[in-house]
């Protein structure tokens, strides 16, 4: 017998996810698989970012000890907030051999050779955006090269370094120094080791 995990999923707080666990376990039961662990996410929409039960559920998905190799679902809508969210979630249960099913959509049961086939396609569609978004990115870099424009970190004027390098001489911590110029913490890291050549530095308390 196989074992699964539910997700399910309502938008508001005067709704129950009591519906979907029926026909989730009365579908389970018809597969011959034991439900052993259940997510819920109760009023939370789903164009939320955060759902906390997902993010349990995807956290699970990762641990080799979980304990179940299926998820089961409701539909297609319970689980992504958009497309690219839905492939991110349907590629790290294909990375941990975790299989997704959707009750109430064939179409999505990796348990067959059909819903293989749709997990090949998302991990494709994957692939391609990762692919379409690197060619913008150099495209990217190489247009804003042409218009004259620095593309590495962000160039510090000589005045904001030496108030760096004054302020550190006053002991202030790089924190500190940080928060009153304006300057990012690793950045007014490397000007002062730049000065002190490998001196310890100091985060919270005064120079000494």
């Amino acid at each position: 017998m196989k074992n699964a995990a539910l997700y399910m999923r309502v938008s508001t707080g005067d709704q129950t996810v009591e519906n979907q666990r029926h026909r989730l376990k009365e579908y389970a039961r018809l597969r011959g698989w034991e439900v052993i662990k259940e997510f819920s996410d109760e009023g939370i929409s789903g164009a939320q970012e955060r759902r906390p039960s997902l993010d349990l559920l995807l956290q699970e998905v990762r641990d080799p000890k979980r304990g179940w190799d299926i998820v089961l679902s409701y539909k297609l809508d319970r689980i992504g907030r958009s497309l690219p969210h839905l492939i991110q979630i349907i590629e790290e249960m294909k990375k941990h051999n975790v299989q997704f099913v959707l009750s109430d959509d064939p179409s999505f049961d990796t348990t067959t050779p059909h819903g293989k086939l749709m997990f090949t396609f998302f991990g494709a569609i994957a692939q391609y955006e990762r692919e379409l978004n690197k060619e913008r990115q150099r495209e990217g870099i190489k247009r804003a090269k042409r218009e004259g424009k620095n593309c590495g970190r962000p160039r510090i004027h000589g005045g904001k370094k030496q108030k760096v390098l004054r302020l550190w001489s006053e002991g202030k911590s790089i924190r500190k120094i940080s928060n009153e110029t304006g300057v990012g913490r690793g950045t007014v890291e490397r000007m002062v080791k730049g000065v002190l050549k490998g001196t310890p530095l100091n985060f919270e308390s005064p120079a000494v």
